[in-house]
């Protein structure tokens, strides 16, 4: 009883305290941003990536693939870069008609049938990663200088996205960086409060998680280095559920820093069902 009673105390004390610390970082952050686009308004110094991958993953997207492919292909990053979009059609029914009508050189579509398709977003991040890393390699680029981004089906990067990413990657210790979630349909009650959640208190979080070096990955937003995923070895994606979390986790172990920017952001589309918004929650949880 004296043990359950010291943790019911600790727990009290602790959580008022977590939560001005969140508010504080949040503060700062909002405070000192101008201050540090400034002093990072310099020079390449050759640690960061010249060619960018976005992936994006598509199961039976038809209604929103064209417009996420559209933006991501329109993203730009400083002088000298290339920016080149993967979709993973994975196996879907309606999505090919789509990309077929997109020409441009920029796009490569990897079309997984089955067997092989619908095996979990990992495995589809996976293939997408094997194919970037064969045609790095063929093409005779340094892995050290190519980033790869995923942007969900539903995505879409602000306009300073990869130019943040490159920001932070000129640090060569930066082997992943992961950016700000916005909701796009916060306009409904729901999608405001998953707005508020992604926007402020999981904001708040990572920048407390930035300064003690344990950013975690998204799903949505999420940028790697791809040397350090081929460090990770052939599949650097995990089969289980929340494969992102994983990922993070395994370049922690892997000696790989992990950043975190709330200066750029993904906005995607919130779940405004309440039966599809449980579900998801339950999954995560």
């Amino acid at each position: 009883m004296t043990a359950i009673l010291l943790v019911g105390f600790a727990l009290l004390t602790l959580w008022p305290a977590y939560n001005l610390a969140l508010v504080a970082f949040s503060a700062s952050d909002s405070a000192t941003a101008g201050r540090r686009r400034r002093r990072d308004a310099i020079a390449p110094n050759g640690n960061e990536p010249l060619t960018f991958w976005i992936v994006v993953p598509a199961l039976n997207e038809e209604r929103v693939v064209g417009r996420t492919v559209g933006a991501a292909l329109a993203l730009s990053g400083p002088d000298g870069t290339r920016t080149r979009v993967l979709v993973v059609d994975d196996g879907s029914d309606d999505t090919p008609d789509v990309l077929a009508a997109i020409d441009h050189p920029g796009l490569t579509v990897l079309r997984r049938d089955f067997p092989n398709a619908r095996k979990g977003k990992g495995e589809a991040l996976n293939a997408a990663f094997r194919t970037i890393r064969e045609l790095t390699l063929a093409g005779g680029e340094d892995p050290d200088r190519v980033a790869v981004g995923v942007i969900d089906g539903d995505g879409r990067g602000s306009t300073n996205l990869l130019s943040e990413v490159s920001r932070l990657m000129r640090d060569p210790d930066v082997g992943a960086v992961q950016v700000r979630v916005r909701i796009h349909n916060r306009n409904k009650v729901l999608g405001a409060v998953q707005d508020l959640e992604f926007a402020a208190i999981a904001n708040a979080s990572q920048l407390l998680r930035d300064t003690a070096g344990t950013v975690g990955l998204g799903g949505n937003g999420q940028f790697a280095r791809l040397s350090s995923l081929i460090r990770l070895g052939n599949a650097p994606w995990s089969h289980c559920l929340v494969e992102d979390l994983e990922l993070g986790l395994r370049m922690h172990l892997n000696g790989e820093r992990i950043r975190y920017t709330s200066m750029a952001h993904v906005k995607q589309q919130g779940l405004v069902d309440v039966k599809r918004l449980v579900r998801q929650r339950t999954r995560w949880a």
